[in-house]
């Protein structure tokens, strides 16, 4: 039995960040019914079209956090589309959205109104910016509110360099996942009262967490530079290119524990008594010389080579891999950070699994991402409704 096998959810979810919510339940055992706008849909299905992406292949992103769900094409806006929706709400144990608030309360579906409907439910709201404070009302991306907003885009790169841009979701999944988080708790704490709450994510707060070491260093410090490769404290926490312009990061956030065993696992024996560098002050003090000499012997050797090489030393690295490099790469695999499952018109998928193992009640995937209200008339037909009503409720624009 799964975790939260018997668990009912009902997302109104877009983009990435509920869903992203809604698919870690799902993968622990809920059943999640996605609601999404007959008029509409979730425009992340639309995504590859939009950012002019090939048509969608068997990684659609589209999987990633609608996998294990249903769909339901409900029009709220309408007197029949609410009553089956807060029929719905009523034997719910959560509800999960990142619709705007005025959405929420246009119709109808903001907390006061569903927690009178059902008491025990756990409310779980989804925001750019929270819910206080004069942009409280704002829009919000995790472009803005989670990577430019919270410093992450202004503190890397090189000085000079303009801020860095993110790619896409890098704020809406780990966000994801602190709802789903919160959601547990607050169905936990259901658990010893009775009584559901409302609770909030944001993106921004998100971010916060996020970059909070770094962000209380800098504070601490009274400054934090930029990260220049050139000009690092400590060179043996750095990038370096190899012969086969694949890059390798050194970590040895203690360097003086394995300076010996750099010098001679990269033949610098000759540099490991020499003033300039002998201890981590003095390589601070003269880093962008040691650098450039270590840019010098990583040319030497192909990334592979390099990782052979250090095997035989008390050494701290890793692969510094692109996307393609870290879905194939083995160790990354061997962990079960991706799985596979198959579509009936994709073939084989695989996709990131949620990043939480528990052991004796491992998550599969019991259900493709759904098609554009492919569920609509199962979830209906399992609340009573005949044939003949579901006719009536698709003429009067009710369900799509």
């Amino acid at each position: 039995m799964l975790p939260l096998e018997g668990i009912k959810v009902i997302e109104m979810g877009i983009w990435a960040f509920a869903p992203a919510a809604a698919a870690a339940l799902a993968d622990w055992g809920a059943d999640v019914i996605k609601i999404e706008d007959p008029a509409t849909g979730d425009p992340m299905r639309n995504l590859e079209s939009s950012v002019g992406a090939p048509a969608p292949g068997k990684y659609s992103v589209y999987e990633l956090n609608n996998r294990n769900k249903r769909s339901l094409a409900l029009n709220l806006a309408s007197e029949q589309g609410r009553e089956i929706f807060y029929s719905m709400i009523k034997e719910a144990d959560v509800f999960v959205s990142n619709y705007r608030r005025a959405a929420l309360e246009r119709l109808k579906a903001d907390y006061a109104s569903l927690s009178a409907v059902n008491p025990r439910l756990v409310y779980a709201l989804c925001t750019g910016y929270g819910t206080k404070g004069d942009e409280k009302d704002k829009a919000g991306y995790d472009t803005g509110a989670y990577w430019a907003r919270c410093g992450f885009a202004a503190q890397l790169g090189n000085d000079g360099t303009p801020p860095a841009m993110i790619y896409p979701g890098l704020g809406d999944q780990p966000s994801g996942q602190f709802c789903a988080g919160g959601i547990a708790l607050a169905l936990y704490a259901r658990e010893r009262t009775g009584k559901g709450q409302k609770i909030e994510v944001s993106l921004m707060r998100g971010g916060v967490w996020t970059v909070s070491m770094a962000a209380m260093m800098a504070m601490e410090l009274g400054f934090m530079p930029r990260l220049n490769r050139q000009q690092l404290g400590n060179p043996l926490v750095n990038m370096y290119r190899c012969k086969d312009d694949n890059w390798i990061m050194l970590l040895m956030m203690q360097p003086d524990r394995y300076w010996t065993d750099l010098c001679q696992a990269m033949g610098l024996q000759h540099l490991e008594n020499d003033p300039k560098f002998c201890n981590i002050t003095n390589r601070g003090l003269n880093s962008a010389e040691f650098i450039a000499i270590l840019d010098r012997v990583f040319q030497t050797k192909t990334r592979n080579e390099w990782i052979e090489k250090f095997k035989g030393y008390n050494i701290l690295w890793d692969a510094c891999n692109s996307f393609f490099d870290m879905v194939n790469d083995p160790q990354v695999n061997a962990s079960g950070a991706f799985l596979s499952y198959e579509h009936p018109t994709k073939g084989t998928i695989k996709v990131p699994a949620t990043p939480i193992d528990i052991n004796d009640t491992p998550f599969v995937v019991r259900r493709h991402a759904p098609e554009f209200g492919e569920h609509t008339e199962e979830i209906l037909l399992e609340r009573g409704y005949s044939w003949e009503d579901i006719a009536g409720l698709k003429e009067s624009g009710a369900i799509l």
